[in-house]
């Protein structure tokens, strides 16, 4: 495994989290919304 390939794995990692992360605030919001 080299250094850049193991990089890109934690930012597809962390861009997977983010997109989760966003997609609950935005159910919260429409549970608070209605």
């Amino acid at each position: 495994m080299k250094e850049g390939e193991l990089l890109r794995d934690h930012i597809s990692q962390f861009m997977i989290l983010l997109n989760d992360l966003k997609n609950i605030e935005v159910t919260m919001n429409i549970k608070l919304c209605y």
